[in-house]
């Protein structure tokens, strides 16, 4: 396990400040210590190897400081309540604008002319029916045909945002409306048919009506 010292090191030693006594090994460690280690460590038993091993070379500690991580923390997403204090999805007054919407309206059209062949298309057929339900329409020109509140029918304009509630159009003159779903029914116009929509069949949000069954129910005419 030891080896014995070099002979240049025994010709030296006195110039090193090495000791001979009766264990040399033992004696040059704890001679090498006394004679680098600071007083101040020295004064706190440092020195002593009898019970414990001393790291010679400038290691790093690896523990964590108290309250201190240094992991990347994961960003926390804004609530549905800071979102709309924030206003992040109200357009603004800048972005009122009809003539704006426009090319979002002929990209609707051109959506709607893929998935149905309008040419061919019977609106009784109950597949029709359940593919109007599940079709997006932002960008649609809607029309409100009928409402338990009397201010809201003949409204018209691009649907910029749809909710679980509402309806948001842009109107021609440059006004956001937002239309309650419930008690509504609106109207629209694609390649030269009419389309009824019923507000209280749409209350859900436009991403899981994809998805959703809906079940034939009567609707009560307003």
């Amino acid at each position: 396990m030891y080896a014995k010292l070099p002979d240049y090191v025994r010709r030296t030693s006195l110039e090193l400040g090495l000791k001979r006594k009766r264990s040399k090994d033992k004696d040059f460690v704890s001679t090498f210590l006394s004679k680098h280690l600071p007083d101040k460590r020295l004064r706190h038993g440092e020195g002593d190897l009898t019970h414990k091993v001393e790291m010679l070379d400038n290691t790093v500690s690896k523990k964590k400081k108290k309250g201190f991580d240094l992991r990347p923390q994961k960003r926390k997403a804004l609530s549905v309540r800071e979102r709309k204090e924030m206003k992040l999805f109200e357009p603004k007054p800048e972005e009122q604008k009809y003539e704006m919407y426009l090319p979002v309206h002929q990209l609707w059209k051109d959506y709607m002319t893929e998935i149905v062949d309008f040419k061919r298309v019977d609106p009784s057929n109950a597949n029709f029916q359940d593919l109007m339900l599940k079709a997006d329409y932002h960008g649609a020109i809607l029309s409100v045909w009928k409402s338990k509140c009397p201010s809201y029918v003949g409204i018209r304009g691009i649907l910029i945002q749809e909710t679980k509630n509402t309806m948001k159009l842009i109107t021609e003159e440059n006004k956001l409306k937002i239309i309650p779903k419930a008690n509504t029914v609106f109207m629209l116009e694609v390649e030269d048919l009419t389309i009824t929509i019923y507000g209280n069949h749409f209350r859900v949000k436009p991403s899981m009506r994809t998805t959703r069954k809906f079940k034939e129910r009567a609707t009560i005419d307003l």
